[in-house]
């Protein structure tokens, strides 16, 4: 017989306490539409998964533990700047901007969620709640570049060399363990833009999407698990390999040299990258042949793409793309062999009888 997660009697529902303030407006003649939305939310009672002590059975119990707010802006323009009998162009532009944070845990001071990407590649959980912080922080390492020649000494207190990575001591006890782990960064989108424009001159009609989101951190364990002195035939992959920490002759570099005495965390902000990006996300151009070309028929002649460019720092495929696949607002923002969004080309021909 085995025994399952205890019950909560006392269990009860999440409690939400909601501000919302809007303004909507038309103007020169309905050309062009404001739409503007304000809200604050606080949700208390939180349903989270408590751990249970050993002693008494283990497991976890679902409890109302903390608060967590979340506000923010959400605008909306649409526009027609020109309409005329060969000419028109039409425009609607979307924006939110989130503020999400934990207000309270309860008597907990922080609450841990791991991933579960990659097995091995994480000593710690990848994920925690803490309050002051947002929803989604990644915990880790901070990384402090590569013990250089003339910290010899310093370096043999943690038992390093120079050209081994080195770490922020939080605690000042001369090692690095979990004690040293901290909030850096964080992978929820601050920012969303969409854009879309359609643009029509006789019987061309052309629409374009771009899509932006902004004020997000990634963890790229791909780039991480390739460049590490273990990762062999994937070093190939990364141009920065050659770059790495030589001691004569590339004593500057920040990438750790290969040495038995280095312990290259993922878990670190070293690989954490800035997410932000901009997308042409979907391009559209179509022909309507004039009415009186068939008698009987019409016919439309169409081309376009999805996902045909991405402006992005992120040294990923995808900036977008998670390896996260449940509870993906704690756990998102992990890349590590995430399949990318699918660039597409497409044509066709439209005929009406």
């Amino acid at each position: 017989l085995l025994i399952g997660n205890p019950g909560n009697a006392g269990l009860k529902w999440e409690t939400t306490k909601s501000l919302d303030a809007g303004l909507d407006m038309s103007i020169f003649k309905g050309k062009l539409t404001l739409s503007f939305d304000y809200y604050k939310k606080n949700t208390s009672d939180l349903l989270m998964p408590l751990p249970v002590p050993a002693y008494i059975g283990g497991g976890n119990i679902i409890s109302n533990v903390g608060e967590i707010q979340n506000s923010g802006l959400e605008l909306s323009l649409n526009a027609t700047p020109v309409s005329n009998m060969n000419f028109s162009w039409t425009t609607t532009l979307v924006s939110s901007f989130l503020k999400n944070k934990v207000i309270s845990l309860g008597e907990q001071k922080i609450y841990y969620y791991r991933s579960n990407i990659g097995a091995g590649l994480s000593t710690q959980p990848e994920f925690a709640l803490v309050p002051g912080y947002g929803v989604g922080s990644y915990w880790g390492l901070k990384y402090l570049g590569t013990w250089k020649s003339n910290e010899l000494e310093t370096a043999k207190l943690f038992g390093n060399k120079p050209g081994d990575a080195r770490y922020e001591d939080v605690n000042g006890d001369k090692k690095i363990n979990s004690s040293d782990f901290q909030i850096m960064g964080n992978g929820m989108p601050k920012t969303s833009i969409g854009w879309n424009n359609t643009f029509q001159y006789k019987g061309f009609s052309l629409n374009v999407f771009i899509q932006a989101l902004m004020g997000f951190d990634k963890l790229n364990y791909t780039y991480g698990a390739s460049i590490a002195q273990s990762a062999d035939a994937r070093q190939a992959t990364l141009s920065d390999i050659k770059n790495r920490f030589v001691l004569g002759s590339n004593e500057n570099s920040d990438i750790p040299a290969f040495s038995s005495s280095s312990v290259n965390y993922l878990q670190s902000t070293r690989f954490l990258e800035k997410g932000d990006f901009i997308r042409i996300k979907n391009l559209n151009l179509s022909y309507d042949l004039p009415a009186d070309f068939f008698k009987k028929c019409s016919l439309k002649i169409y081309l376009g793409g999805i996902n045909l460019f991405t402006f992005t720092k992120y040294k990923g495929i995808d900036p977008e793309s998670s390896s996260s696949t449940s509870g993906t607002d704690l756990r998102q923002g992990i890349d590590y062999g995430s399949y990318p969004n699918a660039k597409k080309l497409f044509a066709g021909i439209v005929l009406k009888f």
